[in-house]
């Protein structure tokens, strides 16, 4: 077993996955670009407002100009379509044989192309059982009754379905066999928390250690969702 000290009914639909963004914005010559360029941000749709906002921005790039002997980059935005299936950017290189500071069609040597990808949604059901092989389940909605010693952390997985799991709480344990079909976060010394996650199809079952009068709280996550699919507390008897 391993400890942390101080150093179920039916699971809800999960909601659908985010969408991620690119948006393209010209950078002047300066720093991140000497001849100029574009300045491409990508992040994922949290609010769902179909703009990509400044608090959402996860990673920021540069595609810049590179003049050597009249060759340019140029960035347009891809509509959706068969070279991106969701849209993106393209990006076409050329010479600029006419000087006129723009790649025409007939100078393009070189096209490429950064898709948007949009996070699937996982639709694969998720069962709780009353009851696993080490005891109740704490799993299970439902139940806040829960005794010290050897309880179940139990669930069946459909295919297409993900789960993570929260757990928190001062003093309890759990049995290094569950490194077979979960994986598992370092200790959280702050919120005296591990997280269980596992795209595993079949039933995952693993031996939870409790100790009487720990106030406990349970936290999932269901199909890659970022916001708790249900939650719950309770005081081990």
């Amino acid at each position: 077993y391993l400890c942390n000290g101080t150093d179920g009914g039916d699971g809800s639909n999960g909601s659908d996955g985010f969408t991620s963004l690119v948006t393209v914005i010209e950078e002047i010559a300066g720093d991140n670009c000497i001849y100029g360029g574009s300045k491409i941000e990508t992040g994922l749709d949290l609010n769902r407002n179909n703009r990509l906002d400044s608090d959402e921005i996860t990673e920021t790039t540069y595609i810049c100009f590179e003049i050597v002997d009249g060759l340019i980059h140029q960035v347009n935005i891809e509509p959706h379509g068969d070279n991106c299936e969701n849209g993106g950017i393209r990006i076409d290189s050329g010479f600029d044989s006419n000087n006129n500071g723009i790649v025409e069609s007939d100078e393009i040597i070189n096209t490429s192309f950064i898709c948007e990808e949009v996070e699937r949604p996982l639709l694969g059901e998720i069962t709780y059982p009353e009851n696993g092989a080490f005891g109740p389940n704490l799993l299970d909605s439902g139940r806040l009754d829960y005794r010290f010693g050897e309880n179940s952390m139990t669930a069946n997985l459909d295919e297409d379905a993900a789960l993570r799991v929260k757990i928190k709480g001062e003093h309890w344990g759990f049995n290094l066999e569950a490194l077979a079909y979960w994986h598992i976060s370092l200790w959280n010394e702050i919120e005296h928390s591990r997280e269980f996650t596992s795209k595993e199809t079949g039933t995952l079952d693993t031996k939870i250690e409790l100790v009487r009068g720990v106030e406990m709280e349970i936290i999932v996550y269901e199909s890659n969702d970022t916001i708790p699919s249900w939650s719950k507390s309770f005081i081990v008897n």
